[in-house]
């Protein structure tokens, strides 16, 4: 069994993966951005990016009897709080965002083109939220 090392960058980036794939802690950002500061080496950007590509492609989530989770508000909210944090940050991780739907399009365009639309768009949620 390996041990956590912080001096290897490798555990620290698998670290930072691995709060990434709570998008839905409230605390989710907040904790990855302070990784992101403790771990130098680990891109800010590419963290807020992959929470917010995360949360775009998550299958929707029912919490209690009736409120179901707003994928859409949930990224804006990310976007607005990452603003609130730093708004250099935000306009980068924005642009990456918008780079990432803009595929994401192309991408749709091309299976709903084949024919496979539903079938692919469940394997890449159930991907994107293991």
């Amino acid at each position: 069994q390996e041990f956590f090392q912080v001096h290897e960058q490798f555990h620290g980036l698998r670290l930072v993966q691995q709060v990434c794939r709570h998008i839905d802690v409230p605390s989710v950002l907040s904790d990855a951005l302070m990784l992101c500061d403790a771990f130098k080496y680990v891109s800010r950007v590419d963290t807020c990016v992959t929470i917010i590509q995360r949360t775009m492609l998550a299958p929707r989530m029912r919490h209690g009897n009736s409120v179901t989770v707003n994928r859409a508000e949930k990224c804006a909210s990310l976007l607005h709080d990452i603003f609130a944090k730093d708004d250099v940050l935000a306009k980068k991780v924005g642009e990456r965002v918008a780079a990432f739907c803009a595929e994401t399009l192309v991408d749709c365009r091309k299976i709903i083109m084949k024919g496979s639309f539903v079938e692919e768009a469940k394997r890449q949620a159930m991907m994107a939220s293991s």
